[in-house]
């Protein structure tokens, strides 16, 4: 049985996967999968090496996708009033509950997964617009702290054609609600999805112990119910299964220098490798009471959705960079640079670096 893992992370998921993307390739090269699918975690910023590693490594075709945090409503965020009722007057961690609390009460902190995958050109453009959107009107990062580029349905729904979309981990859209007990909002979700893909849509199944088995002992119910068909997917975050260990210490580096000697270093989740066909069918016999049969057809079914996938790279660098330019193209570069200037507020940072406002406009037009 062939199967191809359609959820791949590398060390461009920052703080999340670890191992480049080139040896991700090379170990499905030495499967013989055939076929890599990319879902960084909220960024497509692996594609071009993943087109150059693929071109690279004969007998290996890539499939472009993302795993992208998807909330209620991408353009929420606290008003300055708001903040400044949790902030003023405060300590850090006075600051940073209040600050939470806030964010719950908003529902902010409700983020859930969303795996999309491309099969046609449109789609690969499809997902650039999507992580520039979330990247840009959905970005929220309040206090310094991580950034948390988000999407909303309604967003993935106006570019959602030449996309696929699946879902099925214990913080994906379903998944997520599935383990909260909130079966409505799971079904919920699942009836927006499929209003959205149609038969672009798939559930997926994952051969991890823990909450993983109630998750999916629900969604394959809701897949029969909803007519939505099952893949199984592995969500790999590292190459081979003892690689544990450099995850971790790639999880320590992330959470600004916390080392393995703290007791409370996040730990690597076990069994989130590359594995064959035969591995992860022994993986679902030993974690999960599903049916034999609909595991090997979740399984089967990875392959055949991978063929589905066809999205193709314009890899060319100049269509990438140049932008579309008027008779006028010095004049164009001005205006663009000075738009530029108003996303990078260049006057506070100007005035932080002691460097006259003049001397980036000399910079501009000489």
């Amino acid at each position: 049985m062939k199967y191809v893992e359609l959820r791949h992370h590398s060390d461009l998921s920052m703080g999340v996967a670890c191992g480049t993307v080139e040896t991700h390739v090379d170990r499905v090269a030495e499967l013989e999968q055939g076929v890599i699918c990319l879902t960084e975690t909220d960024s497509i910023r692996g594609v071009h090496a993943l087109h150059k590693a693929c071109d690279d490594k004969e007998g290996v075709r890539p499939i472009y996708g993302v795993e992208i945090t998807v909330v209620g409503d991408h353009r929420l965020r606290p008003t300055q009033e708001q903040l400044a009722t949790v902030t003023e007057g405060r300590n850090q961690g006075s600051r940073r509950k209040l600050l939470r609390e806030l964010e719950r009460d908003l529902g902010l902190s409700k983020t859930r997964r969303l795996c999309l995958r491309a099969a046609t050109n449109e789609g690969v453009v499809n997902l650039f617009k999507l992580t520039s959107k979330a990247w840009t009107d959905g970005l929220y990062s309040p206090e310094k702290r991580k950034a948390a580029p988000r999407v909303d349905l309604a967003l993935v729904a106006e570019h959602s054609e030449g996309l696929t979309a699946s879902a099925g981990g214990p913080e994906d859209l379903i998944g997520a609600d599935i383990v909260a007990g909130d079966y409505k909002k799971a079904g919920d979700d699942l009836e927006a999805l499929v209003d959205i893909f149609g038969d672009r849509l798939s559930l997926e199944l994952h051969p991890h112990p823990g909450r993983q088995k109630k998750v999916n002992r629900a969604v394959a119910k809701m897949a029969s119910s909803f007519d939505v068909p099952l893949i199984a997917t592995n969500d790999v975050l590292y190459v081979n299964e003892e690689d544990t260990g450099a995850h971790e210490v790639y999880l320590c580096i992330s959470r600004r220098g916390m080392t393995l000697d703290n007791p409370d270093h996040p730990r690597s989740p076990k069994e989130h490798h590359v594995r064959t066909a035969e591995e992860m069918i022994e993986a679902f016999k030993r974690y999960h009471d599903l049916d034999p049969k609909l595991v090997k057809q979740a399984v089967a079914r990875s392959a055949e959705l991978a063929d589905e996938l066809r999205g193709e790279l314009d890899a060319d660098p100049l269509k990438a960079l140049i932008p579309k330019l008027s008779k006028d193209p010095h004049k164009d570069v001005i205006a663009l640079c000075r738009e530029g200037w108003k996303r990078r507020r260049i006057k506070r940072r100007a005035k932080r670096f002691g460097i006259p406002i003049s001397t980036y406009v000399d910079r501009l037009t000489s």
